[in-house]
């Protein structure tokens, strides 16, 4: 193999790697369970707890921000009605999920400082929980995004070195003869 097929299939090689190397960052930037933060846990309203969570919805998808109610053991049921309130306005009437049975979500939105209530009303009589603050959002230690790109930047720019180092070392490698010579052989 010559040294320029040689070189190709570095290329060749160090391009695989920089694919890869995106691939397997992209699932950092994807969806994950970053999306859902809960706003307040153990929310008390009447016979039921729930666990409020804001949905944070991405630019680059469908996924819209809501909140979701999540209740634990005991659940309204499907006939039963859960609103919620959010700063002193009503936030709408929450829709029981159709993957699980504890969950019920809402197009509505919470900001920073919103009070935020849980109604449900059963037939057995209707509930209000205290009003809640919505938090600050936590703020990532590190920035993800940027560490990511600046990793996979600076691979390409080893991979290339490594590469060009490689393309010089076998460029340079010593013919059969010559080989022969620094043994001590004689042709």
């Amino acid at each position: 193999m010559g040294a320029l097929q040689r070189g190709r299939v570095i290329q060749l090689v160090a391009l695989g790697v920089i694919f890869w190397l995106v691939v397997l960052s992209s699932p950092a930037w994807a969806h994950g369970e970053n999306d859902a933060r809960p706003i307040a846990r153990d929310v008390q309203t009447g016979p039921y707890v729930a666990t409020l969570w804001q949905v944070i919805g991405d630019h680059g998808s469908s996924l819209s921000s809501h909140l979701v109610v999540s209740f634990g053991e005991h659940s309204p049921t499907a006939g039963d009605v859960v609103v919620i309130e959010v700063g002193g306005a009503a936030g709408g009437t929450l829709e029981a999920s159709p993957t699980s049975a504890t969950q019920w979500s809402t197009a509505a939105t919470a900001e920073f400082g919103a009070d935020v209530r849980i109604g449900v009303s059963t037939e057995s009589g209707a509930w209000w929980s205290q009003s809640t603050t919505v938090p600050r959002p936590p703020s990532a230690l590190l920035p993800m995004r940027a560490l990511m790109a600046v990793f996979a930047f600076v691979s390409t720019l080893v991979i290339a070195w490594l590469g060009k180092r490689a393309r010089r070392a076998w460029a340079k490698t010593p013919s059969p003869a010559a080989l022969r010579m620094r043994v001590g052989e004689t042709t």
